[in-house]
């Protein structure tokens, strides 16, 4: 689903062609950003599918394996969740709302924003940055570790996309999310072979 306006940057504004106000200034790319939204140009917001897609496999093992370290479980899957402390399953649900959060924040942008891929990547490689030191802390297990890291992504600004500047589109939990992407990367994890 493309959107028929195009954003064109001019500075650190980006403007459609039809979004000008009266004294013909460019809308800050808050505004421009918002207009589309409600033209129906940004993605909804997406409820997790009962089934993981294949795209989530690496940060649910990575969550599976954080459960199992924490439990004393040999492995947990998705079969057995439901036998697990409600804690976990709740978190289970939770983390996998904020992947989906994240997704719809990243496949907005890259449709909305002629660059939004790349600036996507900048607050990816800055939430890295602001949590990596606490990833590599020592934890009693890896549900601890992700509870860490998930608290500290939740206090950190991130300021290295101009995305970053528009109201309401990554809060909390699209922070949180972004954690998982870094999972699914491979550039952080919960446990390790050595805990």
């Amino acid at each position: 689903e493309a959107c028929d306006g195009v954003l064109h940057r001019a500075g650190p504004i980006y403007t459609a062609p039809h979004q000008v106000d009266h004294g013909q200034r460019p809308l800050a790319a808050d505004h421009a950003f918002h207009h589309l939204m409600h033209a129906g140009c940004c993605h909804k917001k997406i409820t997790p599918p009962e089934d993981i897609a294949q795209e989530e496999m690496p940060y649910i093992k990575a969550l599976f394996a954080a459960y199992a370290q924490a439990t004393g479980m040999a492995c947990v899957t998705k079969d057995n969740l439901s036998t697990l402390n409600a804690r976990y399953r709740r978190n289970y649900s939770d983390q996998r709302e904020n992947y989906y959060n994240a997704v719809r924040v990243e496949r907005s942008v890259r449709e909305i924003f002629e660059n939004g891929d790349v600036e996507f990547g900048k607050i990816k490689e800055d939430a890295y940055n602001g949590i990596i030191d606490v990833c590599w802390n020592d934890f009693d297990d890896g549900f601890k570790r992700l509870l860490a890291v998930l608290n500290q992504v939740s206090q950190i600004t991130l300021t290295k996309s101009f995305l970053t500047q528009i109201k309401d589109l990554i809060n909390n939990s699209e922070k949180k999310g972004i954690c998982h992407m870094l999972v699914n990367d491979g550039k952080i994890q919960w446990v390790f072979d050595d805990d």
